[in-house]
């Protein structure tokens, strides 16, 4: 298949488990060919919800400053690159070009119910406070590390604001808060 894209992608964790991704790709036209053998699949490095940082800061501060712990029990990440093949009348019968729109990033949390997850609630989200989230994962070490990494690393910073918060939950017979948060553009 020629001209293949990730039109939309979703990363998903919670508490204990690991980091799942699923997603859906699109492309121009199928062409048919000969199966490739002999494959081999590559080491697999789990990420692990649990071994990720997260850290929530004002908009006029730096990604990854203030770390928030014993907060995040759960995160979705939803991306959808809003790219769309655009079908013209030139003589195919597949689209001529792509266009892309602005991208739309949503993620939706599950917060411990406590101090943090209030003030974010409350101070935040009905004050319309631009903020900036980061998600940090730190796996495995390299056999050989590099310069600026040594270990598998995976840095999703966004920004923007929360869009709603739900009433107060219940998990576990333990109170929780289930909050959106929509990037936007932010210079």
């Amino acid at each position: 298949m020629n001209f293949v894209h990730c039109s939309d992608w979703t990363l998903a964790g919670a508490g204990g488990e690991a980091w799942k991704m699923s997603g859906n790709l699109f492309g121009k036209q199928v062409i048919n060919q000969a199966f490739t053998g002999s494959l081999t699949l590559p080491a697999i490095n789990h990420m692990n919800f649990s071994k990720t940082f997260f850290y929530i800061d004002n908009d006029s501060d730096a990604f990854g400053t203030t770390l928030v712990s014993n907060t995040l029990l759960q995160a979705s990440i939803n991306y959808k690159s809003n790219v769309i093949g655009k079908m013209s009348a030139d003589g195919a019968l597949t689209f001529s070009f792509v266009q892309m729109t602005m991208p739309e990033i949503v993620i939706s949390v599950t917060f411990e119910h406590n101090a943090g997850a209030v003030i974010e609630k409350n101070a935040n989200w009905r004050g319309e406070i631009a903020r900036l989230l980061r998600f940090r994962y730190v796996g495995t070490a390299f056999t050989v590390p590099s310069s600026t990494y040594t270990a598998r690393t995976a840095i999703l910073d966004f920004a923007g604001k929360w869009e709603k918060f739900a009433k107060i939950g219940e998990q576990n017979c333990n109170d929780v808060l289930q909050g959106t948060f929509r990037c936007r553009y932010n210079a």
